[in-house]
């Protein structure tokens, strides 16, 4: 199950989230994420990002809020 996961993953993100994305590393990507006004979505946070390593949150997502199992 685990790879169809992450296979449906990578076409999800190739399909939608790839094409708003600028720059070439990861923390220009992630900025580029932060700053688009299509994700509308909630508040981002870039925590750190290096060229191998991120840590990335959002909060407020409405799928997070509005499931009772999640919170």
């Amino acid at each position: 199950m685990l790879p169809f996961a992450y296979q449906a993953g990578r076409a999800i993100g190739a399909a939608f989230d790839a094409p708003r994305r600028t720059g070439i590393t990861l923390p220009e990507a992630l900025s580029s994420a932060i700053d688009a006004p299509a994700f509308d979505y909630g508040h981002q946070e870039i925590v750190t990002a290096e060229e191998n390593f991120a840590i990335y949150r959002t909060y407020e997502w409405l799928t997070a809020t509005a499931c009772p199992t999640w919170g």
